[in-house]
């Protein structure tokens, strides 16, 4: 494995093969969003992500289907997005009114 690849994971409820966003750093490519099962809705636990009172988040590391994904994930919904769908979403509501990308917690907000 090289620092330039982007390993996939098997999701623990479907088995479906999953994907999650990646940055490259010039030195190698860095996770930036979670793992998400399309196929069941499934999306792994974040390393920074906030603790929930969920026994079987902490067994697996994946947030069951049916459940809110990370809140420092790009999502709408709930429901994580890519990177470049979250920019050009960002983009197009920079001046407007109209909010569509979940809120992120500040800092604060997670203490």
């Amino acid at each position: 494995m090289s620092a330039w690849d982007t390993p996939s994971e098997k999701c623990p409820y479907c088995g479906t093969e999953c994907e999650a966003d990646w940055v490259d750093v010039e030195v190698g490519m860095i996770q930036c969003g979670p793992y998400y099962c399309e196929n069941c809705g499934a999306s792994s636990v974040g390393l920074y992500d906030p603790p929930r009172d969920d026994p079987e988040a902490a067994r697996t590391g994946w947030y069951a289907p049916g459940t809110p994904c990370s809140p420092l994930a790009n999502a709408i919904g709930g429901v994580p997005i890519d990177h470049v769908a979250a920019k050009r979403i960002y983009e197009m509501q920079y001046d407007s009114d109209f909010k569509i990308l979940d809120k992120k917690p500040s800092k604060f907000d997670l203490e």
